[in-house]
């Protein structure tokens, strides 16, 4: 009897002591957020650094959690566009992709395929002409894994949109191509629910710029 009374005490404790631990993550991970959103539309990098830098600190206590390190890589991604010396950018996308893949390791989430394919693109940017062919693959193969995982995750129609938007005309690009699925992004949108209050959310505003372009 007195076994049974200990062991189910353990168990309250146990639940208990995780219930406080993730309440204390959670917190912790909307402060961070909070920082993200002042910096959404910032061009200053240490700004950005900043906001990555306080991420990669929960990400070191929290170490089986992918959040943290899917907003560090996703940091870095837009770092890797502010950044003017391409020399720079690389160390931004290879810093992105690191974070990313060490994620992977955790979860295979849809949302982290999808920032894998975000961080194909930037890496595409600092040198298209030559990295499309390798880059272009690892993007399209992120996108399909995402959308095998959840294809109604807005975030990879906005990436597709970007992808044709930025192609040439003459290889099925451009504007006019790109529309229809900025559009379906949009729709996604209308009807997305982030699954936390942690999780991620961006993309609609930058998705209704791009439809801007496109009309």
């Amino acid at each position: 009897m007195k076994t049974a009374i200990l062991s189910s005490l353990f168990v309250v404790f146990a639940f208990t002591f995780a219930s406080a631990n993730n309440e204390k993550f959670v917190k912790a991970m909307e402060s961070a957020l909070a920082q993200l959103r002042q910096v959404q539309n910032s061009d200053k990098l240490d700004e950005w650094q900043t906001v990555a830098n306080q991420f990669e600190r929960i990400g070191k206590v929290e170490v089986k959690e992918w959040l943290p390190a899917y907003y560090v890589a996703y940091c870095y991604a837009r770092m890797s566009y502010i950044e003017q010396d391409n020399d720079k950018k690389d160390k931004y996308v290879a810093l992105a992709e690191t974070q990313c893949d060490n994620a992977l390791k955790i979860s295979k989430h849809d949302e982290l395929y999808t920032l894998r394919a975000m961080i194909a693109q930037a890496n595409m940017a600092v040198n298209g002409a030559i990295r499309w062919m390798a880059q272009g693959k690892v993007f399209s193969e992120n996108i399909e894994k995402a959308k095998a995982l959840n294809a109604n995750n807005p975030r990879i129609y906005y990436l597709e949109g970007n992808s044709v938007f930025y192609k040439p005309e003459m290889f099925g690009g451009g504007a006019k191509n790109a529309c229809p699925i900025y559009k379906k992004a949009m729709e996604k949108f209308a009807t997305f629910t982030p699954a936390s209050s942690i999780a991620p959310v961006w993309g609609k505003e930058i998705t209704e710029e791009m439809m801007k372009k496109c009309n």
